[in-house]
């Protein structure tokens, strides 16, 4: 295969650069950060579901809805 100037400069590219124009999040951290609310019925059915979980699988609830 042979490479032409364009394929080597994408090849070679920048290692700490994102690509795809996605850029990075700002990491400062918000002045006054907001507290998450939650409806009863959403914490029923998290509950329900932990509840219902067999043993090794509680944590992957808990980590699927960011609890």
């Amino acid at each position: 295969m042979t490479m032409t100037v364009l394929d080597r400069a994408l090849a070679a590219g920048d290692a700490g650069q994102v690509t795809g124009g996605q850029e990075r999040p700002d990491p400062e951290v918000p002045e006054k950060a907001r507290r998450r609310t939650f409806t009863a019925q959403y914490k029923q059915e998290v509950l329900a579901a932990y509840e219902a979980a067999p043993d090794g699988e509680k944590g992957a609830i808990l980590r699927r809805e960011g609890l």
